[in-house]
């Protein structure tokens, strides 16, 4: 009997140290997993603030493809991006330090808006914040691919609620622009992505040429201020957002005031807009292309929010507007 018993601690001691090591192995792996995330999320952010590139990339959501051309330009330290529509109504965004302005040639209208944050540029949807997302994602790095004949890394985020979608993010090996970014749900059914499917990428300032803006006839310019205030009770906040951004514009037709707030939680983002209304726009939930929407009308008061995210993370927004 004391020979096995002997032997069992023998074998508990040598399990216990399997143990040891497969979890010191395990965070150190874990370690170096972080290390190389924030690294190639480090250069992400370099790459879009200061790379100049000229691509085509196509826009899926909702079995509709769009296919649209970004032209990004550095110059003397000022960036302007332009976004060019390749199919349906022609349309350019031009967005730089101070504005984002829409072009409608065939429309013959540009408009104006003062907003240092537009959700409708390419680089948009790379704003990211690296400590965030650790803090709503588990992430891990699956290995290599290649998108527009270049090689990629690929990250997944997977959620840890039901708050938000999973991503996948492709970037390239070169320089870690983001040439491709895939959205899924909690089933792992894709929501929407974007992939680039040839791209000019210039390491140095260089002139890129684009094709000239059709003369406009009518021009229209929204007053906003980027100050980071709150003046509507967002105190129930799903988890893991925060308030990141708040602009108040005029409406060009009603003369209304609009206020806009965006809320992110690193990797994700919505926003939500509040003005006066006489009657309800929306009332609910909505889906808008690749978009939830939820809307709440009281006392003259529309709320609306917005968002590539899944609509239990909008639907906070009743019972803020209870509490005003």
């Amino acid at each position: 009997m004391t020979k096995i018993n002997n032997g069992s601690r023998h074998v508990s001691a040598l399990q216990k140290i399997a143990v040891f090591l497969l979890l010191t192995t395990l965070s150190v792996s874990s370690l170096a997993a972080s290390k190389d995330f924030q690294f190639w999320l480090t250069r992400m952010s370099y790459a879009i603030d200061n790379l100049n590139y000229d691509g085509y990339f196509v826009y899926l959501h909702n079995n509709t493809i769009e296919s649209l051309r970004t032209v990004n330009r550095i110059e003397n330290g000022n960036k302007t991006e332009r976004l060019f529509s390749q199919n349906g109504e022609p349309r350019e965004i031009v967005r730089d330090s101070d504005s984002v302005t829409s072009i409608l040639p065939g429309q013959k209208k540009l408009s104006t808006a003062r907003r240092p944050l537009d959700p409708q540029t390419f680089s948009s949807f790379f704003r990211l914040d690296p400590d965030r997302i650790e803090e709503n994602y588990l992430f891990r790095l699956t290995g290599k691919n290649r998108v527009a004949d270049r090689m990629v890394n690929v990250i997944e985020f997977t959620p840890k609620d039901a708050l938000r979608y999973g991503y996948r993010l492709y970037l390239d090996n070169e320089y870690a622009l983001p040439l491709q970014w895939e959205m899924f749900d909690q089933n792992n059914v894709p929501v929407s992505s974007i992939m680039f499917t040839n791209i000019n990428i210039q390491p140095e300032q260089a002139d890129i040429t684009v094709s000239d803006k059709t003369p406009v006839k009518s021009k229209t310019v929204l007053r906003s201020t980027a100050a980071l205030q709150n003046n509507w009770p967002f105190g129930d906040a799903p988890a893991g957002y925060a308030l990141h951004h708040h602009s108040s514009s005029m409406h060009h037709d009603s003369h209304r005031q609009i206020d806009h707030y965006l809320f992110s939680d690193g990797l994700a983002s919505f926003s939500v807009y509040v003005e006066a209304s006489p009657k309800a726009k929306l009332d609910g939930a909505a889906r808008l292309g690749p978009m939830n929407a939820y809307g709440v009308y009281r006392d003259g008061v529309q709320i609306t929010a917005v968002g590539e995210v899944p609509v239990e993370a909008l639907i906070f927004i009743d019972l803020s507007s209870q509490a005003k």
